[in-house]
């Protein structure tokens, strides 16, 4: 039945026997050395471990530590079909799937190609029609933009695109020129205004800075006779020595 089921559902399916015991003192060994040298093969993706109906007695193999074992330890996924749907193991609790008869295995085990290949059929069908929608809809686009009057008298059109540029050249020119002066006259503003604030412009005009070392001395109280000061004058630096040093009331404010 196996056999069968699968050749129906997947006729390209490579299918690997194992002989094996399934009833009596040896089934045990056979079965879970069967299951451990399926293990060994590369191409293998499942295993179905099953046999036909049975009374309790006969069944008692997949009921063995051995084959409960090996089942536990496949590294591949194992299908139990022991017996009849009332059947049950220490084999199908262990199995990755239990399959209620050996030809739900094979069913369980490999897609049925013809259920594929009508959803690969449907699949096909829907995408020639969303590519034919999609043609259709960009053919649509294009006529629409073939239609405009750029394409119909592309002369005219570029003309006026032409002129307007040129327009748009002067006007950007003139904007820049104008607020380059602006910014001129900001500019020179500053400057006077700059002038007018510089410590050597107030020293230009007889005024002079008293400094001791880099402190600048503003009143008669913060030196003392013997002090070393620097003058600085608009066109230099004098060192003198402070000699006296008087209050004057009149300066107060």
């Amino acid at each position: 039945d196996i056999l069968r089921v699968l050749r129906q559902r997947h006729s390209g399916v490579e299918i690997i026997l194992v002989h094996s015991s399934v009833q009596g003192a040896d089934a045990p060994l056979e079965l879970a050395a069967g299951i451990r040298m399926l293990n060994e093969h590369s191409t293998v993706d499942v295993i179905i471990v099953g046999r036909g109906g049975g009374s309790f007695e006969d069944l008692m193999a997949f009921n063995s530590e051995e084959v409960v074992k090996a089942i536990y330890e496949s590294k591949l996924p194992v299908i139990s079909a022991v017996g009849h749907e009332v059947d049950y193991s220490l084999a199908d609790l262990a199995a990755d799937l239990r399959a209620a008869t050996p030809t739900q295995a094979a069913q369980l085990a490999v897609p049925d190609m013809q259920y594929l290949q009508a959803g690969i059929d449907d699949y096909q069908q829907r995408l020639l029609r969303a590519t034919s929608n999609h043609i259709n809809k960009c053919s649509e686009t294009l006529d629409r933009v073939m239609m405009r009057r750029v394409w119909r008298e592309p002369e005219i059109v570029l003309g006026k695109s032409e002129e307007i540029l040129a327009n748009l050249q002067s006007d950007l020119l003139d904007a820049v020129l104008e607020n380059w002066k602006v910014k001129e006259r900001a500019f020179s503003v500053s400057i006077t205004a700059l002038d007018k604030l510089s410590p050597l412009k107030v020293l230009s005009r007889g005024y002079a800075v008293v400094r001791q070392g880099d402190r600048i001395v503003r009143q008669v109280d913060q030196i003392n006779p013997g002090t070393q000061l620097q003058i600085d004058l608009s066109d230099g630096v004098v060192d003198v020595t402070v000699d006296n040093r008087e209050r004057v009331e009149r300066w107060k404010r």
